[in-house]
Order: structure tokens, then C-alpha cells, then sequence
């Protein structure tokens, strides 16, 4: 919580109503700052809400103990998050350009302090292939894909949500993996967890008519998945549940989701002569690497070549999940792990495209329970 932030705070505790005029002349600041301060506030703040109506701005104290701790926070310890959310948060809702002047007064910084974590945000931006575009005398702007803003939202490490809307939004698709078809649809806890995240995420962009425009060819794949039948029946819960538009692109994009989940269960698998060379290609790799004979091993061949399915999905559609794993991973598994980027650098070049360390991760499971085989196998014979 900023200085501007806890004064605006301060003069709401104090009064019952007050004009948005009112409290933009107590701050000294413009009524269009005011109100982008305060919609940061309604993101971040906790046991309280700031409610508005034709007498103005009120706040309603909803728990004392929570809004207490949250006035408490240490000033030192928020700057750079509350930086960073702030920018993320201005330039991912925003369709005009943006001042940096004005970002210097809602932040209430130096126009230095402020340029410093503007590198820093267009450097994690132009990670998902979004850019800031500056135009002289107007500002800049975000620019990119609505696809590829929702993977920056996902993946950023201070995105916060709603947590009522997200576990609605995962009994929604709950319930209808319970109601499809029998059963005959599966996700696992992480998938899961993922979905539930990536549609947490479409609902919030949609009920800001920011809309995903999928082209004719992915639609058409996308209506051919078995999936799709899923995907329709949780977007008409969402709909009938949550009031979110409807539309067919969105439905077609969360199908593409559910299908690089491997969501369907006891449905036979279609390993293409393509998946296979890259699983051989794989894992020769690995034996050249590690002097371990893992064309041997006739589970980790079919744990990849099943794996590699569902990937190849995820990388055509940049549909990557997340690994809670990957910190134990990397510091746990470090022969495993060092294995798997050599495997995923081979991935890289044949998809000619980047695989994160999330997926990388979950490579090296697989590796490191050939490995294990190969080490029991080692010590027993030396018995």
C-alpha cells in the first residue's frame, strides 16, 4: 500500500460518503488518477470493499481483523509488488495509451522509479510475445494477442484472484466431468487446477468484453476434439452460473485446453510414427548423455510416447500447464532434471519452439524413475 492509497484509506474511514471530487481535492490529485488508485485498492485490499453510488464513495468494513492486518503491512515489503501489479494491471485493461506522467502521479513515484519497473514489466511481457509500443505525444501502449496476455496473466507471479469465482469455476468443471458421457472424461489434480486457472482467467477478461478471436482453422479442430462436448457444456454452466458471455471462440479455446490434458479417460490413444521418432530421437540423446542404456526401458519409451501426445497439443497451441513440482524438481532430481533440458532443447528445435521450465519438469519425473530402475539394478547386482 502506497502513501496516495492509505490517505485515500484514511479519509473514507473518516467519513461516511465522499464525492469523488471531494477526495480527489483532499488527495491533490485529478479525479481520473483517483479513480484508477482506487480501483487498485478494490484488487488488493482484504476484510474490507469500497463501495460506490450516487452519494459517492463509501467503505464497508466487512472483517475488522483481516482489514487491520491489511492497513499493517509494511510499506518496504509492497513497493515492488504493488509497482509491478499496479503497471501489469493499468496496461492489461487499458486499450488507450497511457502517460508516463500519469503513471508517475497514480503511483505517487519519480518519473526514474517509474521508468526502472517499466523495464521490468515490457521485459516479462515480451516473454509471452506482447510488447509496449510508444508513440510520441500519445504514450504507449500494450500490444499483442488476447491469447497471449492471458498466458502473461497466468503466469505472473503477482496475479491474485478471486478465490470464491475461481472455486465456483472449479465445481462447474467438476460437475460436468462427473455428468459427460458417464464419466468418461478424466483430469487429474494438477490439470485440473490449470483449467480451473486458465477459465478463471476468460471469465474475468470476458466480463471485460475482451474477447479471444480464434482463426477458421483452429475453430474447425477445435469442434473435431472429442473434448468439445466438454468444453460446450462447462461454457453453458458458465453462463447459466456466473452470467459469462457465451461465445464460440472462448468455448473452442478452453476445448484446446482440455484436450492438451489428456482429459479423456480409457479412450484408446493415437501414437502418431511422428511421436515416435521424436520419443527414439529422445531418448538416444539421453543415452549419449548419461552412458545409461534407456532404450532399454520399455515403460519410460510408452510413458513419453504417451506424454508426447498430449505435449505435442500443448505446443501447438501454447497451452502449456504449470508444475508444482518444478522447485523440488530442480534442486531434488538434478540428474533427472539436467537430462530433461538436453531432451527439451531436441523438442525445441523440431517444434521450433520454447518449452518452459514447468514442462521441462515433468520430463524429468519420467527420467528420474528410469534412473532410479537403473541404480536398484545396479545395486542389487553388485550384492
Amino acid at each position: 500500500m502506497n502513501k496516495k492509497e492509505r490517505l485515500i484509506l484514511i479519509e473514507l474511514m473518516n467519513n461516511e460518503f465522499v464525492s469523488g471530487q471531494e477526495l480527489a481535492c483532499a488527495i491533490q490529485m485529478s479525479v481520473r488518477s483517483l479513480n484508477s488508485i482506487i480501483k487498485n485498492i478494490s484488487c488488493n485490499i482484504r476484510g474490507a470493499e469500497i463501495d460506490s453510488g450516487t452519494f459517492g464513495y463509501r467503505l464497508i468494513i466487512k472483517s475488522p481483523e483481516k482489514f487491520l492486518l491489511y492497513l499493517q503491512q509494511d510499506d518496504a515489503l509492497q513497493d515492488e509488488k504493488h509497482r509491478l501489479q499496479y503497471l501489469f494491471g493499468r496496461f492489461m485493461e487499458s486499450g488507450d495509451y497511457i502517460r508516463i506522467e500519469e503513471l508517475c502521479e497514480e503511483l505517487h513515484l519519480s518519473r526514474t522509479s517509474v521508468k526502472q519497473s517499466l523495464r521490468e514489466i515490457r521485459s516479462y511481457f515480451e516473454e509471452y510475445g506482447i510488447g509496449i509500443s510508444t508513440k510520441p505525444h500519445y504514450g504507449m501502449c500494450l500490444k499483442g494477442s488476447e491469447i497471449n496476455k492471458r498466458r502473461a496473466m497466468a503466469h505472473f507471479k503477482y496475479f491474485e484472484r478471486d478465490n470464491e469465482a475461481y472455486d465456483k469455476i472449479k465445481n462447474i468443471i467438476v460437475s460436468c466431468i462427473a455428468n459427460i458421457d458417464a464419466g468418461s472424461f478424466h483430469i487429474c489434480d494438477d490439470a485440473l487446477s490449470s483449467i480451473t486457472l486458465y477459465l478463471y482467467i476468460a471469465y474475468v477478461r470476458v466480463q471485460k468484453k475482451m474477447y479471444i478471436d480464434m482463426d477458421e482453422k483452429w475453430m474447425k479442430e477445435a469442434e473435431a476434439e472429442p473434448e468439445y462436448g466438454l468444453g460446450c457444456a462447462v461454457m453453458t454452466l458458465m453462463n447459466q452460473m456466473l452470467g459469462m458471455e457465451y461465445r464460440e471462440d472462448e468455448t473452442a479455446y478452453l476445448t484446446l485446453h482440455l484436450s492438451g490434458r489428456n482429459s479423456r479417460h480409457g479412450a484408446e490413444i493415437c501414437v502418431s510414427q511422428e511421436i515416435l521418432n521424436i520419443v527414439n530421437e529422445m531418448m538416444q540423446i539421453l543415452e549419449e548423455e548419461a552412458g545409461i542404456s534407456f532404450s532399454s526401458d520399455l515403460n519410460l519409451r510408452l510413458a513419453l510416447s504417451l506424454h508426447m501426445v498430449s505435449l505435442a497439443k500443448r505446443i501447438r497451441y501454447k497451452t502449456y500447464i504449470k508444475n508444482p513440482l518444478l522447485e523440488d524438481i530442480k534442486s531434488r532430481l538434478i540428474a533427472a532434471y539436467e537430462l530433461a533440458i538436453k531432451a527439451a532443447r531436441f523438442i525445441n528445435r523440431h517444434y521450433e519452439c520454447c518449452l518452459p521450465e514447468d514442462e521441462t519438469g515433468y520430463l524429468a519425473l519420467y527420467i528420474n524413475l528410469s534412473l532410479e530402475k537403473e541404480l536398484d539394478r545396479i545395486q542389487k547386482k553388485n550384492i
